[in-house]
């Protein structure tokens, strides 16, 4: 219900002359207070407050939806500094081992017991091995900067290794949709949303139906 307080003040000015004592003018006050109830709006109010009831659901969703692909995206840079970090330590054997042997051919060359074609072609080879190893750090320096940016902190000279997802996992891509209907955040929240959307709709009908107070 809703209590309403009323007040009011006013002169007016008439032009009757049968009073007694004749007067132009009156004086008016009054004070009056009012009690009202809705009865019925057509359901208007019951569709908004359900519209309000899955937006907050929606958002709740939401809000899973962006931890779990933070989290996602923090595993993904976890395995991608290990993994760059192999490679680094690969690329950098390699290229220790084409110097090793460009060095070897060169002093055979320069005994004469070598040949112009080898050393040439081993000094190509190093040239490949020390690009490849510059890419491979370019790599691992982005991998470990987007790692910096998702958790927040640089990653550990030991970095822990995560054992693989193996229990859990569907079966059949039947499955996988079953389950990422039944359990995704994202779609849990789109649906929350196509139902206040429909609630949304449902209360601008009670604009066609009386309103009882």
């Amino acid at each position: 219900p809703r209590i309403d307080l009323n007040a009011d003040v006013g002169r007016e000015q008439d032009t009757y002359t049968n009073r007694n004592p004749e007067n132009q003018s009156l004086n008016r006050n009054a004070v009056g207070l009012s009690l009202t109830q809705l009865l019925w709006d057509g359901l208007g109010t019951k569709h908004d407050v359900a519209r309000s009831g899955h937006d907050r659901l929606a958002r709740y969703f939401e809000l899973l939806d962006v931890t779990e692909q933070t989290s996602l995206e923090a595993a993904r840079a976890h395995f991608d500094v290990q993994r760059y970090r192999r490679l680094v330590a690969l690329a950098e054997d390699n290229y220790v081992q084409h110097r090793y042997a460009f060095l070897q051919i060169q002093s055979r060359y320069k005994a004469g017991v070598g040949r112009g074609v080898d050393l040439e072609q081993a000094g190509a080879r190093v040239a490949l091995a020390e690009s490849n190893l510059s890419t491979e750090v370019a790599n691992l320096h982005d991998v470990s900067s987007r790692y910096l940016r998702i958790v927040g902190t640089a990653p550990p000279k030991d970095l822990p290794t995560i054992t693989l997802l193996r229990s859990g996992i569907p079966a059949t891509p039947v499955e996988t949709m079953n389950t990422a209907v039944r359990q995704s955040a994202a779609v849990s929240a789109s649906i929350e949303n196509l139902r206040a959307a429909r609630a949304v709709a449902d209360g601008r009908q009670s604009a066609f139906q009386p309103r009882v107070e």
